[in-house]
């Protein structure tokens, strides 16, 4: 099974760095891809997480990071494998 977030990045004050996106605590067991992976300036990508039978259930708070150079942002999304 899979499930998809919408990761959306907004440039402040003109910024147009390349923002590279990564995530972490997923659950064992399971993968994670952006599309696209980073981000110039501002927009838009998709993170999938994928889980499959052997994947425990229950819910988990993932925390997705965005990165150019010394800048950092991250929020956090809660997934729940059934």
């Amino acid at each position: 099974a899979s499930a998809s977030y919408t990761v959306t990045v907004g440039a402040l004050n003109g910024f147009t760095g390349t923002v590279n996106l990564s995530v972490t605590n997923l659950p064992r067991n399971s993968t994670a891809s952006f599309s696209p992976a980073s981000i110039t300036g501002s927009g838009t990508s998709t993170l999938t997480v994928t889980t499959n039978s052997t994947t425990r259930t229950g819910s988990r708070v993932l925390t997705i990071t965005g990165t150019s150079g010394a800048l950092t942002h991250s929020t956090t999304v809660t997934i729940v494998v059934q």
